[in-house]
Parts: structure tokens; C-alpha cells; sequence
């Protein structure tokens, strides 16, 4: 219906908050190549597995769209998303953690994600999975790992 309105743009992004509780707002954001029809796509994607309401940024890749939910982590090794890298990867909540510097912030970190996405070089992580290595410059590369509908499952940085 947002797309067969013949809304603007910006009047899409306001009809996109509207029905997902800020959606437009949070992921369509200039310079980053993400428009409001391409979130529309991920909304309207019945084959995906995700609630637009959780959905905390989008990137793209070429053609391709991928983005972060919030997810969820349950014990050590079940959790896919933000929820997943935050308490696995970063506070240690979960072995493995405070592989990130203590000194980023979580939207830094989020960035950094979307980087590797948007920029890394892919490679096949097994069950359709793809993982993007992107180097980030301490002889380390980021690992971020989205599954085959396109979510993101985790990312983290690995190396030194």
C-alpha cells in the first residue's frame, strides 16, 4: 500500500514509522543508498523470518540488502542479531565476550558491522551462510556472518 501510494520518498519514511513503530527513520538514512522501497522489500519479503519492529539498521550490498534485528541470545551458543553480539562479543556476558575495544560505542560498532558488510570481501560460511571479512586496520578483520534470508547473525573481530 506505501508503495502504491505514490508518496514521496520522505512521505514513505513517515508512513514506514508510522506502521513499524519508527522504522523509516531508523534504517532510510541519506548516503548510506537505502530507500524506503528497499525496506519495503524486507517488510514485504514473506520468505523472511523477521519482525520490522526489531529491525535496528539495514545496509546495502550492490543489489543485495541485509539487516540487523534486534535477535536474541539464549545460553552460549543459540542467539542470532544485536542482542546476540552484544552479549557474546562485547560485554561478556557469554564467554568470548569484550572482543570489541572497550573505547567504541555500540553505534560505532554497529557501523562497523554495517562496513563489513557493505565493503568486505565474501566467502562461503557454510549452509548458505555468507561471511563478509573486512579488514579494520589493528590487524584484525571483522567476521559477519548473515544467513541466507539475509539477516545478520553475528559479527565480531578476529586475528591479534
Amino acid at each position: 500500500m506505501i508503495r502504491k501510494s505514490g508518496a514521496s520518498e520522505a512521505e514513505k519514511v513517515a508512513l514506514l514509522d508510522e506502521a513499524f513503530l519508527g522504522l523509516g527513520t531508523r534504517v532510510v538514512r541519506a548516503g548510506d543508498g537505502i530507500t524506503a522501497d528497499d525496506v519495503l522489500d524486507l517488510v514485504g519479503d514473506n520468505t523472511k523470518t523477521l519482525t520490522p519492529t526489531e529491525i535496528l539498521g539495514v545496509v546495502k550490498r550492490d543489489t543485495t540488502t541485509v539487516w540487523l534485528e534486534e535477535g536474541f541470545q539464549e545460553g552460549v551458543k543459540k542467539g542470532f542479531g544485536w542482542i546476540h553480539i552484544k552479549k557474546k562479543h562485547i560485554t561478556g556476558e557469554v564467554p568470548d565476550g569484550d572482543l570489541f575495544p572497550t573505547s567504541m560505542t555500540e553505534d560505532e560498532i554497529k557501523n562497523l558491522i554495517y562496513d563489513s558488510v557493505r565493503y568486505g570481501v565474501p566467502e562461503n560460511a557454510g549452509g548458505g551462510r555468507i561471511a563478509y571479512i573486512y579488514p579494520v586496520g589493528d590487524g584484525r578483520d571483522m567476521r559477519t556472518i548473515v544467513d541466507p534470508n539475509r539477516g545478520i547473525i553475528t559479527s565480531y573481530p578476529v586475528g591479534e
